[in-house]
């Protein structure tokens, strides 16, 4: 009687192991679907108590699919056609196809793609708060013919322009970990990187970039706090590993006031502080998160510090900041108490004509306004863009500018509006800075076809996005988004 018992017990065993190794189908993906990246075959996961072997350590897959009732999934993005958006899940053999209604966002690894060319030489934000990258080439009464690495040339309506920015950004970031240096007692801060921000833990850990810094240069940030905060911004260090020979701000931010110390600092001897200790007003900062912008004149000597848009201070007859270096430091200035939060994120670096800043407020302007280095701005219509000349007609006649020279051009808030609102946009945010809303024909391992009342028809290049945002005008933007981190206001506020 045990024997023919112990022979059913292995059967049962056997079979439920042939069942456990039979792989989950979800859905097959339609025969007559458009070709699309050919993904690796995935098997089920095994129990959490079988051995381990050498499969099981490939790394994870990297892409998220979000859906509009708050579910997520992670897997791989294969393409999107007219069948919908296909999705190569761990959990499915094949690929399985979602209908885009249900769909929230979609976050992509980045792909390996190489763009030839040099930097482009503008930002253009429209009225949507889309941000284009490209080279303006000419611009009349009608539209605006913008020159891109990623879809050729686009031709939007003038209508659809909000400004012009010159795009002399030398780093935009963070986009990774990767990207900075994490000094020798990185092991107790407790640095690290979430949704494109630098974030603090404990400990007094530095975290730094060479940001090769010229001689005349703007770097900015967000800094959101919680609780009591405090943290050091070593600007012009020598090397990033650690704090050298530097400036050194120290932000302590609590919920009862914001200080702000400056200093010269140096490893080998005590801070010497620079200038009045600064206590912000209640009206200049907010309560967890306020915009940083320090701009130095190595040659002039001297350092601005902006909070929010607002001249914080000047420190001048800074003699040793023409020999410094280029790099660029934060530590949090004491052991980070539990609970306290602190994010650095949208750090951007770019050129400055190092003068003093004009104080004329555009915001308010019906008019065009132009912005040239170390004048005030320009008000009145502009006539047109081409030949490397801008024409602004004014009250008392045409003025030609240099286009090449214009820091910013801010249109007339009355001549702007913002496009028809489709059911099918997809708002798409560049892996470096700025977004496109589009509605997205095909994607495939060639190309992405979209279209859009912005610009027409446009064929794309795979591999430039970092996330895709469906229902774009019910959903919240996602937190790490940089697409309209250009000020429409101008910098001379």
């Amino acid at each position: 009687m045990k024997k023919p018992n112990a022979i059913l017990l292995l059967s049962c065993v056997l079979a439920f192991a042939a069942a456990a190794r039979a792989g989950i189908v979800l859905d097959d993906a339609p025969s007559n679907s458009v070709p699309i990246p050919p993904a690796n075959s995935l098997a089920v996961p095994k129990p959490s108590d079988a051995p381990a072997t050498p499969e099981d350590k490939s790394p994870p897959v990297p892409d998220m699919l979000f859906f509009a009732n708050k579910d997520s999934l992670h897997g791989a993005f294969l393409g999107i056609d007219r069948d919908g958006l296909h999705w190569q899940s761990p959990l499915a053999e094949k690929p399985i196809v979602f209908q885009t209604a249900n769909l929230a966002s979609v976050v992509l690894h980045p792909r390996e793609i190489a763009l030839a060319g040099v930097q482009p030489l503008h930002n253009v934000l429209l009225a949507n708060g889309d941000l284009l990258a490209g080279d303006v080439v000419s611009l009349d009464d009608k539209s605006l013919l913008l020159d891109t690495r990623y879809a050729g040339r686009l031709t939007i309506p003038r209508s659809a322009v909000k400004s012009i920015n010159a795009a002399a950004v030398l780093y935009r970031g963070p986009a990774g970990a990767d990207d900075w240096i994490n000094g020798p007692d990185a092991g107790n801060t407790g640095w690290n990187y979430q949704d494109g921000a630098l974030s603090a833990g404990t400990g007094f850990g530095t975290i730094g970039r060479d940001l090769k810094l010229p001689a005349t240069s703007r770097v900015e940030f967000d800094l959101t706090t919680s609780g009591n905060a405090q943290l050091n911004i070593y600007i012009c260090s020598d090397h990033a590993e650690k704090p050298g020979d530097s400036y050194m701000f120290q932000a302590n931010f609590n919920p009862s006031s914001q200080i702000i110390d400056f200093a010269r600092y140096s490893p080998e001897r005590a801070n010497m502080r620079v200038g009045d200790q600064i206590t912000l007003s209640p009206d200049m900062v907010q309560a967890d998160k306020n915009h940083f912008d320090i701009r130095i004149n190595k040659e002039a000597k001297v350092i601005w510090l902006y909070i929010n848009g607002r001249v914080a201070e000047r420190y001048t007859h800074l003699d040793d900041l023409a020999k410094m270096g280029s790099c660029l430091i934060f530590s949090p200035g004491f052991a980070q108490a539990q609970g306290v939060n602190m994010r650095i994120s949208k750090i951007k670096v770019s050129s400055w004509d190092g003068g003093d800043m004009p104080t004329g407020d555009t915001s308010g302007s019906n008019e065009d306004t132009i912005k040239l280095p170390g004048q005030a701005a320009a008000h009145g219509t502009l006539k047109s863009i081409a030949g490397g000349k801008a024409v602004l007609a004014t009250a008392e006649g045409d003025r030609e500018m240099p286009f090449a020279q214009c820091e910013w051009i801010r249109f007339s808030p009355g001549g702007t509006a913002e496009p028809k609102k489709g059911t099918n946009d997809v708002r798409a945010y560049f892996l470096s800075h700025g977004s496109v809303t589009m509605e997205i024909e095909s994607w495939d391992a060639k190309q992405i076809t979209a279209s859009s009342p912005n610009f027409g028809n446009a064929v794309f290049t795979p591999g430039l996005f970092r996330r895709l945002q469906y229902n774009p005008y019910s959903t919240p933007a996602p937190t790490d988004d940089n697409a309209a981190d250009v000020d429409d206001k101008g910098d001379d506020e």
